[in-house]
């Protein structure tokens, strides 16, 4: 499966954002956190969030992607995790269309950039013969040309239950072996939490990235209440500048 076989990851999409409604999410502050004082050890936190990107904007020219091009390249200290999302999942076989196949290598360029495939599961509803169709359409891209810079380097899986049931983890067990049976295929399940926010008021992004960021893996959180991923909107840059503050 070309470059494909060098690294898969599996991102589930557990419904995780405790999405806002125009108020400011509340963080139970954690102990752990507290400066140090003459009575105290100084506490070692966790590595701040990195980016999570939900791109879903489809890049009809070389300059619809570039704010979040810019921010990569004003931040290379920030990982960013970008969620490529061609058609609700990878599109036709055998690979991306030619405005694809211009913007991808470009991520895929930066050292500091993961890029995931979108995949659905319709909430384990999906068959999985059909899911793991898509993974390999995504494992498939750089095929042809390995040195192109077009591939994804592991997939994302969207729509997967929040509560736990028995047929949820038979589910994505299953699924996580078949993928794993594909010779060469290596799957990398992340720990840790995403939380992606949206309609957050555009005054209160700093103080919710600083709430989260420390908790979170990944991050993203915009003050778009509509069509969330199908444009940056006017937040991301107070979002990108709140994730990089000291």
């Amino acid at each position: 499966m070309g470059r494909f076989k060098q690294f898969l990851r599996i991102i589930a999409n557990k419904n995780p954002a405790p999405e806002s409604q125009g108020n400011t999410p509340r963080v139970t502050p954690d102990p752990s956190a507290r400066p140090a004082t003459p009575d105290t050890p100084s506490i070692q936190l966790p590595p701040r969030s990195g980016v999570i990107v939900p791109l879903y904007i489809y890049p009809l020219n070389a300059g619809t992607w570039e704010p979040l091009h810019k921010a990569i390249a004003d931040h290379s200290d920030l990982q960013f995790i970008v969620v490529i999302n061609p058609n609700s999942g990878p599109g036709k076989p055998p690979a991306p269309d030619e405005n694809y196949a211009r913007e991808l290598p470009k991520l895929n360029a930066r050292p500091n950039v993961t890029t995931v495939g979108y995949v659905r599961t319709k909430y384990c509803k999906r068959t999985i013969d059909e899911v793991y169709e898509e993974v390999k359409v995504y494992a498939g891209w750089s095929e042809a040309d390995e040195q192109s810079g077009i591939f994804v380097q592991g997939v994302f899986m969207d729509e997967v239950p929040n509560h736990h049931s028995e047929h949820v983890e038979n589910y994505l067990n299953d699924l996580t072996t078949k993928i794993k049976e594909n010779t060469g295929i290596l799957v990398y399940a992340r720990e840790g939490c995403t939380y992606i926010l949206h309609s957050v008021p555009k005054d209160k992004i700093r103080h919710v990235v600083k709430e989260l960021r420390f908790r979170a893996e990944y991050l993203f959180v915009t003050s778009l209440k509509s069509h969330f991923y199908e444009s940056f909107g006017e937040s991301w840059p107070a979002f990108i500048e709140a994730m990089v503050e000291e």
